[in-house]
């Protein structure tokens, strides 16, 4: 419907006769690209046989890049032909490629890991670093390496990532690219200072983190691992990072202790982190319960994850959860095209009169769907996190109960009286 309506725009040229075709294309010159994605996207899942393939995918690469919404490539970007990649939007899409393949194999979705990677590697590397899309590369090109068991290498991509950061430092960017280099700043700085770790360069990871903002929700798992560092700290088996890096910190406080000549001290530090985030465990535990309840009475088939991405600002989240949350990279591209659409909106409400009946309405229509679907991405996202919160919580206070009991129960000698 939407289709045939758009060709009352009358901006088209002879040559596309496809009304979707047609549709989309008017969308995205009246400025509304949001709006004209729908379309594109269905062009594109026709196949490459399909006469608006190109177009469609050239587009939809603008529209992603534009958004920073991702979403609707990346779930096509394994059946996209490479030679069929558009000259000006390549780089952006060898990224996506490598993107999906390295996801493949961290989530362990079959096939050869090593042969995966190295197309990931090969991709990651045919993009120069004066592309929109090189800090993203050089970042996942790092990971990349990492996986290859190539530390070298992987130190080097990360510290291109830095020193290109760097040079940004004093320009004047926009607020959302500002956050964008500061989120992947940090990123790099974690990843390096995991790097460093394990080759036992603490010195070198101690420097790394110290330059994590104070006003950055990863700056308490900063603090965690600038205490892992102190001076005869044991070494051996710390991750770099974690979920409750406060509580993390008091169990790792009260390992390092003396079991014997420190017990009470021990044990102290202990009962203090059960009784400080017990409650916040169930507190969360409490909050996924009652999203996930009404959920199920609202729609079973997910249809609630917008009601929780607009109500995660509710009791039953702590403050530090939910700083966190609104620093999720998948919440503030969901923020950030749903303020395009509310613009797009505007412009069609503005120029409706102008427009055929019905042309109006089905454009609405379009950015209403896209709206939704963009929320039910970022409810995931949240409950996503959410939910892991609450399980690396419950982790971490089980092990400070083994850890507790393990101390008490040690077989400690007497002690010399005088």
């Amino acid at each position: 419907m939407l289709a045939l309506l758009l060709l009352a725009f009358g901006t088209a040229t002879a040559a596309p006769t496809d009304p979707l075709q047609v549709s989309a294309r008017s969308l995205y010159d009246l400025g509304l690209p949001v709006a004209s994605e729908a379309p594109f996207v269905e062009l594109l899942d026709r196949g490459p046989a399909d006469p608006a393939y190109d177009e469609a995918l050239a587009h939809l690469v603008r529209i992603a890049a534009l958004t920073d919404d991702w979403s609707q490539l990346r779930a096509r970007i394994l059946d996209v032909p490479q030679d069929r990649w558009p000259k000006q939007e390549k780089d952006w899409l060898a990224w996506l490629r490598a993107r999906a393949l390295f996801a493949g194999v961290v989530d362990r979705r079959g096939g050869d890991a090593e042969a995966t990677l190295t197309e990931a590697r090969k991709l990651l590397g045919s993009i120069p670093l004066s592309a929109e899309a090189a800090l993203r590369a050089r970042y996942l090109a790092g990971l990349v390496h990492g996986r290859l068991g190539k530390p070298h290498h992987a130190h080097n991509a990360f510290v291109d990532v830095l020193r290109a950061i760097g040079r940004h430092d004093g320009d004047l960017v926009s607020e959302p690219r500002a956050a964008e280099l500061d989120r992947c700043r940090e990123r790099v700085v974690f990843a390096l200072a995991a790097l460093y770790v394990h080759a036992g360069l603490y010195p070198h990871a101690v420097n790394l983190t110290r330059h994590v903002p104070f006003t950055s929700p990863r700056r308490a798992e900063a603090d965690l691992l600038l205490a892992w560092m102190a001076p005869g700290a044991p070494r051996k088996g710390r991750p770099v990072g974690a979920a409750a890096p406060r509580l993390e910190a008091m169990i790792h406080d009260a390992g390092a202790r003396d079991p014997c000549a420190e017990r009470p001290a021990a044990l102290q530090t202990l009962r203090t982190a059960e009784t400080t985030f017990r409650p916040l465990h169930a507190q969360t535990g409490a909050t996924l319960e009652r999203w996930t309840a009404e959920a199920a009475l609202d729609d079973p088939d997910l249809q609630h994850l917008e009601w929780i991405y607009r109500h995660v600002g509710e009791a039953g989240v702590s403050a530090e959860l939910k700083a966190e949350l609104g620093t999720l990279a998948e919440v503030a591209t969901v923020r950030g095209k749903l303020a395009r659409i509310t613009r797009e909106r505007g412009v069609v409400e503005a120029e409706r009169g102008s427009w055929r009946e019905g042309v109006g309405d089905a454009a609405a229509a379009t950015l209403d769907a896209e709206a939704l679907r963009l929320e039910k991405l970022g409810g995931a996202a949240l409950l996503a996190r959410v939910t892991s919160e609450q399980q690396r919580l419950g982790a971490l206070l089980d092990a400070a109960t083994g850890a507790a009991a393990f101390i008490t129960g040690l077989p400690c000698p007497a002690r010399p009286t005088d």
